[in-house]
């Protein structure tokens, strides 16, 4: 609350609050809402938050969920929203709320800046419908945020994103662009969501195909495939996918997910046996034999 509302030297005892208004279905009580407002100590609203819950089937299943967002006026009083969060729980049908599951949560905050005062962003993005550079006192509104779910094996998977916006004078705002991060790999789009450059990994974490790790027998190839003149090794990790074209090949005897990625200078290969879909750089792999093709492709024989 204090970073949404408080000055740079405020402590919680700056910030009051006041519940406006409280409500419940009266069909279903699991749809309830809470509004409240902030002030500071002179009695001047700040802004407000709101929070709700709800419940919804999916499956036969009945999910709960929590939703909490915050938002304030601006100095055109125009409501502006801040950030928030939201969670839903797979309440095993029981009432038991110990037993409940957490399925899937997320985030989000939004601030404004001026462009020189984004120094970290991408290129590409803070620039007008014509491609020009914009103004170093150009206000941009940045949000960041993640989101959190299980996929269908139980395993707990992760993204993070930055988005890019410019408020126009009737206070739309319009999407400059931004980032996509999972599997730790980052990619960046532009305001029409075309992605720009290849895709980004961490390499800190990452082995070399020269290293023991690596078990596939043709580090030669993979060398030639990928490496410049005077190149020795490159590294993979533990995820992947192709950039503009992200699918993962899923294998119906594995339960539990094994990835394989080659992290290259120009495009990176993924193969999944986690998640349900198709990858068109590997038209001729048959589900059961998904390691062998991803060897034989990296071999050309693919």
């Amino acid at each position: 609350m204090l970073s949404l509302f408080g000055g740079a030297d405020s402590t919680e005892s700056d910030i009051l609050f006041k519940v406006v208004n409280t409500w419940q279905d009266e069909n279903d009580p699991d749809q309830t809402g809470i509004d409240v407002s902030f002030f500071d100590a002179d009695g001047t609203k700040l802004g407000g938050m709101h929070v709700n819950t709800g419940s919804w089937t999916d499956n036969g299943n009945k999910i709960l969920s929590k939703n909490i967002g915050f938002n304030k006026l601006d100095a055109d009083g125009n409501w502006q929203h801040l950030g928030g969060s939201w969670k839903n729980y797979d309440s095993q049908n029981t009432e038991d709320t110990s037993d409940d599951e957490l399925r899937d949560s997320g985030s989000n905050s939004r601030v404004t800046k001026t462009v020189s005062q984004l120094s970290d962003a991408p290129a590409g993005i803070l620039v007008d419908s014509s491609g020009n550079d914009l103004s170093a006192d150009t206000a941009v509104i940045v949000e960041t945020g993640s989101n959190t779910w299980l996929d269908p094996q139980g395993d707990e998977r992760t993204s993070l994103f930055t988005r890019y916006f410019i408020k126009g004078a009737d206070n739309n705002q319009t999407f400059l662009g931004g980032q996509d991060t999972e599997n730790g790999i980052t990619r960046t789009y532009d305001g029409d969501w075309n992605q720009l450059g290849q895709p980004t990994a961490d390499t800190s974490s990452l082995a070399n195909i020269g290293d023991s790790s690596y078990t596939y027998g043709n580090a030669s190839t993979v060398l030639s495939l990928f490496g410049g003149a005077d190149s020795t090794n490159r590294t993979f990790c533990s995820s992947l996918s192709i950039p503009g074209r992200t699918r993962t090949i899923r294998t119906r005897r594995a339960r539990r997910s094994s990835f394989l990625m080659l992290t290259v200078p120009s495009w990176v290969l993924c193969g999944s046996t986690r998640t349900a879909g198709r990858t068109t750089a590997i038209r001729s792999c048959r589900r059961t034999l998904v390691s062998t093709r991803l060897m034989l492709m990296v071999n050309g024989n693919g």
